[in-house]
C-alpha cells in the first residue's frame, strides 16, 4: 500500500504547528515537539531536513527556535512530501530510466501516470494556511 514514511508525517506536523502561529513568531522546537507528539529522537533530524529544504528557519541559542521560512499560504503539502520522499512513483514502471516490456501503449502505465498527476495536483493545491484554519487555535486536543 502506498504510504508516506513516518518522518514525512512528522514534518507535516511541524509545518502545521508553525502555520497556526502568527507570522514571524519564533517557537522553541520543544514546544512544537510536545504539541505535535513528535519523538525527541527524530525531531532534530526532521527540523534539519525542513531547514535544508528552506521551509523553515532555525535560530539557535537560549531564545532560539524555529519559524516558517515562507508564508503558510505559499507552502504546500507537495513541498513537504516531495522534499522528504522524492518523486512519487506508484509503480516501478514510472521510475526514471525504467524500460517497460509492454511500452509503448501500456494502459496500466498510462493509468499510473494519470493517477500520479492527480495526486500531485491535490498536494500542490493544499497549502498550510488552509490546513491550519481547520485546526482550532486554542484546542487542547492534539493533532494526530
Amino acid at each position: 500500500m502506498l504510504r508516506l514514511n513516518r518522518e514525512t508525517d512528522y514534518a507535516i506536523r511541524v509545518i502545521l504547528a508553525l502555520a497556526k502561529r502568527p507570522p514571524g513568531e519564533i517557537t522553541p522546537s520543544a514546544v512544537i515537539r510536545q504539541e505535535m507528539l513528535l519523538p525527541e529522537s527524530l525531531s532534530l533530524q526532521i527540523i534539519s531536513h525542513l531547514a535544508h529544504l528552506n521551509l523553515i528557519k532555525t535560530y539557535p541559542g537560549r531564545n532560539g527556535g524555529i519559524q516558517l521560512a515562507h508564508p503558510a499560504a505559499e507552502i504546500t503539502l507537495y513541498d513537504v512530501v516531495h522534499g522528504l520522499e522524492g518523486p512519487l512513483y506508484l509503480s516501478e514502471c514510472l521510475e526514471e530510466g525504467h524500460q517497460c516490456q509492454l511500452a509503448p501503449g501500456c494502459p496500466v502505465q498510462d493509468y499510473w501516470k494519470e493517477l500520479r498527476g492527480k495526486i500531485e495536483k491535490e498536494l500542490k493545491g493544499t497549502n498550510f494556511q488552509n490546513l491550519s484554519e481547520t485546526v482550532p487555535q486554542d484546542s487542547t486536543e492534539q493533532v494526530k
